[in-house]
Formats: C-alpha cells, sequence, structure tokens
C-alpha cells in the first residue's frame, strides 16, 4: 500500500487502525516476541546440553578402546618375554613342523585365558605364515578365510602385513573398508621378536564388529550415534553402525585429513587418544537427543505457527466482528472529514437536532391551538413521526419554571409510568409552565398528583398547579388550557390578575435584553448551548428558541454561529495568527466546524478570505 493510500486509509478509518493496532500489540506481538525468545533459547539449551552429552559419551567410548589396546599390549609384552625366557616345545629344534603351531597357540591361551582379549594370531614374516588356533596359513589366505570380500580393495588391511612397516615395539592397526554392513573387521598389531632367534613377528588381535560392540558397550545402546574407526597415520575406514545410516566416507576422509572441518556442526564428533593411532569419528543420527529434541521443536513451531496463524484468523475475525456495524453505519452517512466515531457523532447530533426540531414545530402547532385557537390535525402530527393518542390533557404550573434538565427527568418518568407522550414548554417567559399530556387513558388524577409531588420537590416556595380537563380531539386541546386558566381565575382576585398580565410584558421585554446582554458576552465561549443559557435564565429551551425567531429574526445558532463568524474575520484580517488558534478564540471547538460554518456565512474559506 502506497503512502497516500495508507494517510487516507488511516484518515478515514482512525478506528479501525486504532483498533487493529491495539489488539496486534496486546495479543499477536507478545506471542510472537515469546515464541522467537522461547525457539532461540530452547535451540541454544539443546545444542549446549547435547554437546556435552556426546562429548562425555565419546570420552566413555575412548577410554573403553584405550583400555582394549592396553589389556593388548600387556599381552603382547608377556607373550614376548615367555618366548624368550621358557624351555617351551615351540623353541625345541625336534618339534615335528606339522603340529608346533598348534602347541604354542594352546599354550598361549592356557597362559592368558583370564585376559579380556579375541583370539590373537602370530605372522612370520620369514615365511609368510600366519598362526592361530586354527593352524597355519598365509596372509592372503588368512584374510580370505576372515571374508574380506576384495583384497584388491582393501589396500589397507594388506598394508598390515607388509614388512615394510615393520617397527620393533611399534602398534600398527589395519581393517577393512569396503566390506558389507557386519562384517568389517579391525585388526590391532605390535611388531616384536620370538625365540632364542629373535624371529622378526607379528602378533595381532582380530576385531569384528561384534567385538567392538562389546567393547564399546554402549554403542549400540546408544541409537543416536554412529561410531567408525581411523587410522590416523593412513585413513583407512572400520564402520560401526547402529542404524544402518550410510554416510560419505570419502566426503569424511576429504573433511578428516584435508580440510579438517568434522565438527558437531555437521553432526560430526572427534575423538583421539594419545595411547595409540585409532581415531573415534561419531556421527549423531536422526535419534540423537539433540535430533530428537529439535525435531520435538520444529514440530512445536508448527504447531505455534499453526496457533499464531488461528490467532491472526481470530484477530481478524475480532477485528471484522467489532467494526462491521461501524463500517455499515459509517458508510450510511455522508460525512468526510474526522474519524468514524466524529462521523456517527455529528449523525447523532443531526438526528438529535431533527428531533428538536421535529418538538419544536410540535410545539408551534399546540402553542398556537393553546393560544389562538388555531386547529392541528392528526395529519400533520404523524408527518412529524408522532403517534396521536385517544385522550389529551394539560396541566398549568404557576410560579416557576421547570429548567431543562428537569423538564427532561419528569418527561422520562412520566412517559414510562403515565402517559405516552408529554410536552413541558413555559408561555414565553412568563413564569408559567404547560404540560401538555398524550394520555394513555381518560384518567389523568395520578398523573396529576405525580406531576404536584415532583413540583413540591422541586420549588419550596409558592405556587399554583392545576389540571384541566381531559378531551378526545387534539384540536379541542385549548379548552383544557381554558379550563386551567378559569381555575387559576378562581384562586385570585382580578385586581392580582389584572397586575399579573401587565407584568407578563415588562418580564418578556426585560428577559429578552437580558439573553441579548448575555450573548454579547459570551457567544466566543466554546461551551456556549441553548440548554445552558436555558437553565441560566430558568426558561425552557423552547422558549429560549421562540425568543430568538420570533423577537430577533433568526435562530439561536446562527445567531450565535453570525456573531462568531464576524469575530473570527476580524482576527483573520488584523492578526497573523494561525486558523486553529482564531477557530478556538472565535468560539469553535473544532477546525472542521469553523471551515463548514464560516465556509456556509461567508462562501469562501478562511484561508481564502484572509488572502483576498
Amino acid at each position: 500500500m502506497c503512502e497516500a493510500c495508507m494517510e487516507v486509509f488511516v484518515k478515514k478509518r482512525k478506528y479501525l487502525y486504532r483498533l487493529a493496532m491495539s489488539v496486534f500489540f496486546i495479543i499477536l506481538l507478545p506471542m510472537l516476541i515469546f515464541i522467537i525468545f522461547f525457539g532461540k533459547h530452547s535451540y541454544e539449551n539443546v545444542e549446549k546440553a547435547n554437546e556435552e552429552y556426546q562429548e562425555a559419551l565419546m570420552e566413555y567410548y575412548m577410554t573403553q578402546l584405550d583400555q582394549v589396546i592396553l589389556d593388548i599390549k600387556d599381552h603382547t609384552a608377556m607373550i614376548c618375554v615367555d618366548s624368550k625366557n621358557s624351555a617351551s616345545i615351540f623353541w625345541e629344534s625336534d618339534v615335528q613342523s606339522d603340529y608346533w603351531y598348534y602347541q604354542v597357540i594352546n599354550e598361549l591361551q592356557k597362559k592368558y585365558k583370564n585376559l579380556s582379549v579375541p583370539n590373537f594370531g602370530i605372522y612370520f614374516y620369514e615365511n609368510d605364515s600366519v598362526v592361530t588356533v586354527e593352524g597355519k596359513i598365509s596372509s592372503d589366505g588368512y584374510l580370505r578365510k576372515m571374508e574380506v570380500d576384495s583384497l584388491e580393495l582393501e589396500e589397507n588391511i594388506k598394508d598390515f602385513f607388509s614388512e615394510e612397516n615393520y617397527e620393533e615395539y611399534s602398534m600398527t592397526v589395519g581393517g577393512t573398508e569396503y566390506q558389507e554392513d557386519g562384517k568389517n573387521i579391525l585388526l590391532v598389531g605390535f611388531y616384536t621378536t620370538l625365540g632364542r632367534q629373535r624371529d622378526k613377528v607379528l602378533i595381532f588381535y582380530p576385531f569384528s564388529e561384534k567385538d567392538m560392540v562389546q567393547f564399546l558397550g554402549l554403542a549400540y545402546i546408544e541409537e543416536g550415534l554412529d561410531c567408525s574407526l581411523w587410522n590416523k597415520n593412513n585413513g583407512f575406514f572400520f564402520l560401526l553402525s547402529n542404524t544402518g545410516k550410510e554416510y560419505d566416507k570419502e566426503d569424511i576422509k576429504n573433511a578428516l585429513f584435508q580440510q579438517n572441518e568434522l565438527d558437531s556442526s555437521n553432526g560430526f564428533l572427534l575423538k583421539e587418544s594419545s595411547l595409540h593411532p585409532i581415531m573415534l569419528v561419531g556421527y549423531m543420527n536422526e535419534n540423537a537427543p539433540k535430533n530428537i529434541v529439535l525435531t520435538f521443536l520444529d514440530n512445536m513451531f508448527v504447531a505455534m505457527f499453526a496457533m499464531l496463524v488461528i490467532l491472526f484468523a481470530g484477530y481478524l475475525l475480532t477485528i471484522y466482528i467489532a467494526y462491521m456495524p461501524v463500517f455499515r453505519l459509517t458508510n450510511k452517512l455522508e460525512y468526510d472529514e474526522g474519524n468514524e466515531f466524529e462521523t456517527i457523532g455529528k449523525a447523532l447530533d443531526d438526528s438529535v437536532a431533527k428531533i428538536e426540531e421535529q418538538e419544536m414545530l410540535l410545539l408551534d402547532l399546540l402553542l398556537n391551538n393553546l393560544l389562538y385557537k388555531v386547529p392541528i390535525s392528526i395529519g400533520k402530527i404523524q408527518q412529524l413521526g408522532i403517534e396521536p393518542a385517544e385522550y389529551y390533557t394539560i396541566f398549568l404550573l404557576d410560579g416557576f419554571v421547570l429548567n431543562d434538565a428537569e423538564s427532561k427527568r419528569v418527561i422520562f418518568e412520566a412517559e414510562q409510568k403515565f402517559c405516552k407522550r408529554m410536552f413541558i414548554t413555559d408561555l414565553n417567559g412568563e413564569g408559567r409552565c404547560v404540560f401538555v399530556i398524550f394520555m394513555k387513558d381518560a384518567q389523568s388524577e395520578v398523573l396529576q398528583e405525580w406531576i404536584l409531588k415532583q413540583c413540591k420537590i422541586l420549588n419550596k416556595n409558592d405556587f399554583e398547579f392545576v389540571g384541566g380537563k381531559v378531551v378526545s380531539d387534539i384540536k379541542d386541546i385549548w379548552m383544557c388550557l381554558s379550563e386551567c386558566e378559569k381555575a387559576l381565575a378562581q384562586k385570585r382576585t382580578d385586581a392580582k390578575i389584572q397586575k399579573s398580565d401587565s407584568s407578563r410584558e415588562i418580564k418578556r421585554t426585560k428577559l429578552r435584553e437580558d439573553i441579548l446582554a448575555y450573548m454579547d458576552e459570551h457567544y466566543k465561549d466554546t461551551d456556549l448551548t441553548q440548554v445552558q443559557m436555558a437553565d441560566h435564565f430558568n426558561i425552557s429551551v423552547y422558549t429560549l428558541s421562540r425568543i430568538f425567531k420570533n423577537d430577533i429574526g433568526v435562530g439561536f445558532v446562527a445567531y450565535v454561529n453570525a456573531k462568531r463568524v464576524e469575530y473570527a474575520k476580524e482576527l483573520l484580517l488584523t492578526t497573523k495568527e494561525n486558523v486553529h488558534d482564531i477557530a478556538l478564540q472565535s468560539g469553535f471547538d473544532n477546525d472542521n466546524n469553523f471551515f463548514k460554518v464560516f465556509k456556509a456565512n461567508t462562501g469562501m474559506s478562511p484561508t481564502t478570505f484572509r488572502e483576498s
């Protein structure tokens, strides 16, 4: 959305914008921050705990392997010592060549049977023969017997028996790299000499994958870690895999021996030993604690994301439910300025003004009927949106006038309890108040008693209150007032009545002058209203409106606006103050109203008027 479009949107839909932002910052943003923080914190903790756990596991594996190598080394040393000092038949010249190796191996196995090492073999370089408990055989024959599939491919294990590598009292390792799963073998050997003749030999120990599992113990129990053994010198590969997952051996070789990039970031762990040239490489597969937990976290994040989507959908639904009635309402209104509530407020003000205008028109009809006996038609009343009644009556209060707030309260309570409609007005500031009542039935005594009670509560001074007769035709309502006038006349002497009639005109003239003087003094007040002025002079809003229309020639609002516009014009021409300040000084409570009224009175905007 372009910036200009966004500006128009915010201006026209300020309430929607505030509502959307409020819900977003209260609900969605905290949820999003929580998910990000929880994800980052959880991943960091999993990474840390997993690295510590896997490091401890690799340390344990290497300790196990170191112990195996130490046992093998001690075993080899004892064989070497015994071969030099004992009178074993192995070293007698008269031993038959076809059976001597059986005796040698049996004797050694019996002597060292308590050591936790597998079957061993002795390789004699002089005649390329391997002696085991099963007999004597060539090195190639031994490897085929160990089910090495391709001697051509297994260069590492063939190199294990090469005399070129011989270095007395040194350890060497060899192993298969291209065997099928479960058929790999690892050979651990020591170069030494045997017998009085100091024959060069290689005492070696074969380990299958099954053997290594026994030594490493937890390697197969820990399903999340695949282990492989590597020769640090020439990089042979001996795979131990619990899951059967294949990972590229060439990639490991390149990373391990060329780029040195194997670490926990790509799933690998390394452990070297200072006792032997064998290096343990661990690979964390999908069953590793880290990967299991991270998979769980991923699922949690998917669930949280789904929750966030649902929350966002709920957010949009909430905005829709909350805003749609306002949207439909404002779309029916014709205002272009202000936010939604200002638009609704203006529409309500207009509606109130129309209702008040209708009531004023009805009061005019009623007063014309009461004062001048001008007939009122039922059709005219219906056109004003007011439902006629079955019966009508008049109550007359002489001695004080209810103010606007008092009138509204009495009307509201009376319409709730006793009658269909009620109108209260004073008679042109004469100090008398007329109650025009649209009755529900022909009985008015209860209502009359209730209104009299309310008047006594509102005014403790002396006053007169009388009720007229009930009529069924609204055209005859003037008769009710006449009835009230007669009742009042009976309570007074003729002299007092004449004195009262002459003083009423004086009061009306004084009231009009006081109103105009008050208006000249207070028209610049932004809180000046008809209700406030009517309450100030203790007259009804209707009477105040009639004084302006009949005696001044314009309505209250038009008169006030004209006064304010004249003062604003003076300020525009004589000062350099901005339009906003001038609007406030002239009595307008907001700029929009000022512009509207100023243009309606002058035909141009305040800015244009100042520049012209």
